[in-house]
């Protein structure tokens, strides 16, 4: 799974206000190539759902990029 489908997956996480302002800061080509994707994603498995959350927590917590 790359990463712009896995960012399409947590942003599918949060509700749709999160959502959006997190889109929001995101520069103009990060956030087309992110609706785009987000457009075609459906039938998130649970399994790929947790492991896209686990690796952004785990991201955050160790402070690096994904």
């Amino acid at each position: 799974m790359d990463n712009i489908k896995k960012a399409a997956i947590v942003l599918l996480s949060l509700d749709k206000e999160q959502a959006r302002s997190v889109l929001a800061l995101l520069p103009l080509e990060e956030k087309e190539r992110l609706t785009l994707e987000l457009a075609k994603t459906d039938d998130v498995s649970q399994d790929e759902q947790s492991a896209a959350i686990t690796e952004f927590r785990d991201a955050v917590e160790n402070r690096t990029v994904i």
